[in-house]
């Protein structure tokens, strides 16, 4: 058992680690654990409009720290605070995208309807239907007709608007997007915009 934790560094931290001593994962844990803390601060709003267990998301974000630490080699440029800050952000984000499309599977006909794709602030419901003519909405008794749309729109997609895609169909904005899928907001917009002008193409066509 160690005793002192003050007499070893991060480097002898890891190769105590890399021999599967457990005080030195504790004692990388109490000196680290800040970052997890840190990094689930910006998804506090995510996981409630996805409706996430905040201990679930933190348990995912506890394997990618474990995964850090034993994985981390003190040869690459990266410290072992950043490669934590990494594997954690990417844990964290891979079980957000999961749950998005879990959620977007189990609430796909509403989502469907109810997620404004147009600048006026009109629904997808709205933008189907055409009130002056026969209201073609009146028709789509079958979620399998609106589901045909959906799938419609994502045939029109690249594999990173798609993504993009399914997170906006979960109501999240352009910078929730961003956190999750590490990008810029600036790029996240502009895919947004992409689909948007897709999306009325579609719905002009039908």
């Amino acid at each position: 058992m160690i005793n002192n934790y003050n007499e070893f560094n991060d480097s002898e931290l890891c190769m105590m680690i890399k021999e599967n001593n457990e005080d030195a994962k504790d004692i990388m844990y109490s000196k680290y654990n800040y970052i997890i803390t840190s990094i689930l601060k910006k998804y506090i709003g995510i996981t409630k409009k996805l409706n996430l267990d905040y201990h679930d998301v933190y348990q995912e974000a506890m394997f990618g720290f474990l995964d850090a630490i034993d994985k981390y080699d003190e040869n690459k440029d990266a410290s072992i605070k950043t490669f934590i800050s990494l594997c954690v952000t990417r844990r964290v984000n891979a079980a957000i995208i999961k749950a998005s499309r879990v959620k977007r599977k189990i609430e796909q006909e509403a989502l469907s309807i109810d997620y404004t794709y147009d600048d006026s602030n009109l629904p997808l419901q709205e933008l189907i239907s055409d009130k002056n003519a026969n209201n073609p909405l009146e028709q789509m008794t079958k979620t399998e007709e609106i589901n045909s749309i959906i799938k419609r729109i994502k045939s029109s997609l690249s594999p990173n608007e798609e993504e993009v895609f399914n997170l906006m169909l979960n109501d999240l904005d352009y910078q929730q997007i961003a956190i999750i899928l590490n990008k810029s907001p600036k790029s996240i917009d502009n895919a947004m915009q992409r689909i948007k002008m897709k999306v009325k193409k579609i719905l002009n066509n039908r």
